[in-house]
């Protein structure tokens, strides 16, 4: 099972990175299914990405708080809404079409609901916040 799970993880961080740098797919969720298997199985290897200087700090503040900054939020949801106006060429029949829309509607709903944190910030929802660190979704 552990050896699963790294590989697991290691093949979810390959298709996270290739999301990160092409616009067809979000990335970062693939990068949260990663993290996932890394913490039930290789506590070195969730360091690591807990740790990494490029994707570490939303790893953290999605763990901690369950927000994400602004940019990521309009970043993933267009991915979304392209790929459901993309969908809508696809030969595939349309029941499939309308579930697979249905899934990328709830989870565009999903993350538009989610706090809205400041780059290198808290979540503007928690109390401990100055009042200039509030970001108003």
């Amino acid at each position: 099972m552990r050896i699963g799970l790294i590989i697991c993880g290691w093949i979810l961080v390959g298709v996270g990175i290739v999301g990160l740098v092409t616009p067809i797919m979000p990335g970062f969720v693939f990068l949260l299914m990663a993290l996932w298997c890394f913490a039930r199985s290789s506590p070195r290897f969730e360091n690591w990405m807990l740790e990494h200087p490029r994707f570490g700090e939303s790893l953290q503040a999605w763990r901690r708080e369950k927000s994400m900054t602004r940019k990521h939020k309009v970043y993933a949801i267009g991915a979304i809404a392209l790929s459901i106006v993309l969908s809508s060429f696809s030969t595939a029949p349309i029941w499939i079409k309308l579930v697979c829309d249905a899934i990328g509607l709830g989870v565009a709903i999903y993350l538009f609901t989610r706090p809205t944190r400041l780059p290198k910030g808290k979540c503007p929802l928690r109390p401990d916040n100055t009042s200039d660190e509030i970001l108003r979704t």
